[in-house]
């Protein structure tokens, strides 16, 4: 059984999508460098809130199978080409979160629940995505990762180090909820964005989500 997946982007779709990889990218770049100049708390959850954001736009305004990953490609490659080497780990993150968002919304049913299943599972990877990255490829170690993440996070929160289970327990809260969020905020443009659209295709569209 042979799987034959067929992708067919006009020129404005092309279009489209390289002008909200344009904007993830300098988003990744510019408030990627500020965020972590002054370490903010969570500087890794805010940019793939707003990175989540941009792909669900992505997915709507082109709502094809691959959308997402080809935003997440030409977003990978432009932060890769300003930014060189430096660029090799948060282009993991922004690989893997592009997919996340695209097998959730793979049915093309852009509706609240799917939205939100990808907002909460890309999110999720934000999470994870130091163990993995510096954990393993950096060679780190699980622990050194752990510890550092935990110290971090008790500092940020301001909740005792002997509170682990509390800890843990408020940072995955923290990512659930933005992933959440991130879904909300990408549907209420998207309906913006029909709104002010005097077309009937949109008006239908919007009536659906």
């Amino acid at each position: 059984m042979k799987l034959k997946i067929q992708l067919h982007f006009t020129n404005k779709d092309i279009a489209i999508l390289s002008l909200l990889s344009g904007l993830w990218a300098l988003t990744e770049i510019n408030l990627g460098l500020f965020l972590r100049a002054f370490k903010l708390p969570f500087s890794g959850a805010l940019l793939t809130f707003l990175g989540l954001v941009i792909l669900f736009l992505a997915k709507d305004a082109v709502p094809q199978k691959g959308t997402a990953i080809l935003v997440g490609i030409l977003t990978a490659y432009l932060k890769l080409f300003f930014l060189g080497g430096l660029a090799f780990f948060p282009i993991i993150a922004i690989l893997v979160e592009s997919f996340l968002v695209e097998i959730s919304l793979i049915s093309n049913h852009n509706n609240r629940t799917n939205t939100i299943i990808a907002g909460v599972l890309a999110m999720c990877w934000s999470l994870i995505h130091p163990f993995f990255t510096q954990g393993l490829l950096s060679g780190w170690g699980m622990s050194r990762v752990y510890e550092t993440f935990f110290k971090r996070s008790t500092e940020i929160l301001g909740i005792s180090s002997q509170s682990i289970f509390s800890v843990i327990l408020v940072v995955i809260f923290v990512h659930f909820l933005l992933g959440i969020l991130a879904s909300i905020v990408g549907l209420k443009l998207t309906r913006q964005i029909y709104f002010l659209s005097p077309s009937q295709i949109a008006h239908e569209r919007y009536q659906n989500l």
